[in-house]
């Protein structure tokens, strides 16, 4: 509800209309044994243990900054992780945007102090990837960038 306008596609008024909805949504769930993997993760933050050395995500694109903190919380120190990912390439409509992880670590004091975005293309074409840079032009003259790590272009090195 207190989402600013930058944090919400809906206005003060239609976010009240939207919430009210959600609550509809939460009791359909523990009415019909059914189950949210957000609300399950928001659930479990409490009750996740530090047990992993390191963890590894790759695609991390494709969850959700809950889900994210929650496997995170897992670790026995907060700086042991490796994030992988490209916001060009969302499989699920989850608002995913790397400010949204660099605050995500701000807010609870992960060290992200070693960010390396990767330009090169070593699996597609010239040709393709040509296709893709073009592509993403497109997109972000037309919809802008959701943060600076999204607009780099790529450079193939592969000949065929």
């Amino acid at each position: 509800m207190k989402l600013g306008v930058k944090k919400s596609i809906f206005t003060k008024k239609q976010r009240e209309e939207v919430y009210d909805i959600f609550e509809k949504y939460l009791k359909f769930l523990e009415n019909s044994h059914w189950y949210d993997l957000n609300m399950i993760s928001f659930e479990y933050l409490n009750k996740v243990e530090k047990k992993y050395d390191f963890i590894v995500i790759d695609e991390v694109q494709d969850i959700t900054v809950i889900q994210l903190k929650l496997i995170l919380n897992s670790l026995k120190e907060d700086n042991k992780f490796i994030l992988s990912g490209d916001s060009n390439q969302i499989v699920h409509p989850n608002f995913f945007s790397w400010s949204n992880i660099k605050t995500l670590f701000y807010k609870g004091n992960f060290d992200f102090s070693l960010i390396r975005i990767l330009k090169t293309n070593y699996r597609n074409s010239q040709k393709v990837t040509e296709l893709s840079n073009n592509l993403l032009r497109i997109k972000n003259a037309r919809f802008g960038s959701i943060d600076k790590e999204s607009t780099f272009l790529i450079n193939s090195k592969n000949d065929n």
